[in-house]
């Protein structure tokens, strides 16, 4: 109950922007409780609320140094974001050590990436290094904010640590694999691949690294996607209907009948139950190509036993 009265004297204070309820919520929070939603709520005061002035980043450090240390204010985004933010450029790295170690795993990764995604890769190496246990879910992450900031060499380094410390996994190469994707240096991306198959087990190439070189590779070079399709079959990886969505998407007026038989074939062998997403894929491919004997052939199997369940217009249409 004490809670709820919390945050309904929140959502007021903001809407009258009335700075003497705000005061006086703050005096009561060490003796009413300040739990996760409170403590963001309190946050929102700085943000939007009759707190905010010329310095709301001042402001929301100061109300967490006085108010809300222990709190885990990640648990929401965006106030979260506003905080480690406020922490990051004024260095104070105590804050974000303090929030990290009472955030969920998911928060963390969450945080790693969206830093990532805003080309702040020192920033998001400094989280890491506070976070209280490095896992391989969080070694992903960060290497996924390398991608994103298309920092090879970074990622790189991540790589190197995350494998001496016996933290790397498929997805940590098929990370790297991507990098290298990114950035066109085929050599290194080849001894990725080289070295997971060297590896097997749990690090062997998986549907996910042969779907981002057949991703990148069918743009430019049809022939050498088969050759990618024969190699993913002998390291003993099935085709998927990711595979497969991205061989009919491939397929245009000009493209070439071998490739369009070739690319059916291998929607045929897919182990993989046919679902009406790429049934429609697969039609569609058919009717850009003119090839109305194939679309006859795969719409046969709509009068049998596996026929593909249709509930949608865009299938029909």
């Amino acid at each position: 109950v004490v809670e709820e009265l919390l945050l309904a004297a929140v959502d007021a204070t903001i809407f009258r922007g009335d700075a003497v309820l705000a005061q006086t919520i703050l005096q009561h929070l060490n003796t009413l409780g300040k739990s996760a939603q409170v403590a963001v709520a309190v946050i929102r005061l700085a943000v939007a609320g009759p707190l905010r002035g010329d310095n709301i980043e001042g402001t929301i450090l100061d109300l967490y140094d006085k108010h809300l240390a222990g709190a885990n204010i990640l648990m929401d985004q965006q106030m979260g974001q506003f905080l480690v933010n406020s922490a990051l450029h004024h260095g104070r790295m105590d804050i974000v050590t303090r929030l990290m170690a009472v955030a969920e795993d998911s928060q963390q990764h969450a945080l790693l990436k969206s830093l990532g995604s805003q080309n702040r890769l020192g920033h998001a190496r400094d989280v890491f290094n506070v976070c209280p246990e490095p896992s391989t879910s969080l070694y992903n992450s960060l290497l996924e904010a390398c991608n994103a900031s298309r920092d090879v060499r970074a990622a790189e380094c991540v790589m190197k640590e995350a494998t001496s410390k016996g933290l790397a996994d498929v997805v940590t190469y098929n990370t790297m694999v991507k990098a290298y994707l990114q950035c066109g240096d085929l050599v290194r991306l080849r001894a990725t691949v080289k070295a997971m198959q060297s590896q097997g087990g749990d690090l062997a190439p998986n549907c996910v690294t042969f779907n981002e070189l057949i991703g990148a590779t069918i743009r430019t070079n049809s022939e050498g996607v088969w050759a990618l399709i024969k190699e993913m079959r002998s390291c003993g990886v099935s085709p998927n209907q990711v595979t497969c969505s991205i061989l009919l998407k491939s397929i245009q007026q000009n493209s070439r009948s071998s490739d369009v038989e070739k690319t059916l074939a291998v929607v045929d062998s897919m182990e993989d139950t046919l679902d009406e997403v790429l049934l429609s894929s697969v039609c569609e491919a058919c009717i850009r190509v003119g090839r109305f004997d194939l679309l006859a052939r795969q719409l046969e199997r709509q009068h049998g036993a596996d026929r593909v369940h249709i509930r949608s217009s865009h299938t029909y249409g």
